[in-house]
């Protein structure tokens, strides 16, 4: 069960960096929009997965001024740099698709995509990501190499094996899902993860 404190910054992250687009909920079919209270549900939606990851996760991404989601209803992407979003620009948007949100469980690939991001190179437009054996400092460059060593391994499914980013997204939406299943699919991953991305321990050696 997640802690008071988590529940407190993943609503501070619906008010912060996830918006939706005007319009998002008429363009559902409306038998996904009737299991809908309001727009904002499908932010909600967006976040449950996150519910159970350290708070220095959630706040790490809430106190960067890079990353937002969008969600909207047909793009399924992160894409860098500033985006136009309606009046307003954001710096490294994941946009994601309502229906998909509503028709596939767990970590939404764009979200999994910017984490990715912002842990590689704080999210620099033309940076690398943690996936790509990068990291924002030191302690999270390790994290990135071993994550291209675990890759190399092969034990990823076929839709996650096409890349690195593929691999992490896949592997960090397994771990939040069931952690204990990863760990008999590609243990290695489970214990990098749980190691780091998943350790508070690991965040505040990481921040020194």
């Amino acid at each position: 069960m997640s802690s008071s404190e988590n529940q407190m910054t993943l609503r501070a992250l619906l008010r912060e960096k996830v918006h939706i687009q005007p319009g998002t909920l008429t363009r559902l079919p409306s038998s996904q929009a009737a299991r809908l209270r309001s727009p904002l549900d499908l932010g909600r939606l967006l976040l449950a997965p996150l519910a159970g990851a350290p708070l220095a996760l959630l706040d790490f991404w809430i106190g960067h001024p890079r990353g937002h989601v969008v969600v909207n209803p047909l793009r399924h992407e992160y894409l860098a740099g500033v985006q136009p979003v309606g009046r307003r620009s954001y710096d490294g948007v994941a946009w994601a698709a309502a229906q998909r949100l509503l028709t596939e469980p767990g970590l939404a690939d764009p979200l999994a995509y910017l984490l990715d991001h912002l842990l590689g190179s704080d999210g620099a437009a033309e940076g690398r990501r943690l996936s790509d054996g990068a990291g924002r400092n030191a302690a999270w460059e390790e994290v990135g190499r071993r994550l291209q060593r675990q890759f190399n391994l092969g034990y990823a499914p076929a839709a996650a094996a096409q890349s690195p980013e593929r691999y992490l997204a896949w592997g960090l939406r397994a771990f939040l899902a069931d952690a204990a299943g990863l760990s008999v699919i590609d243990p290695g991953l489970e214990r990098l993860l749980r190691t780091s991305l998943f350790d508070a321990g690991f965040w505040r050696r990481s921040q020194a």
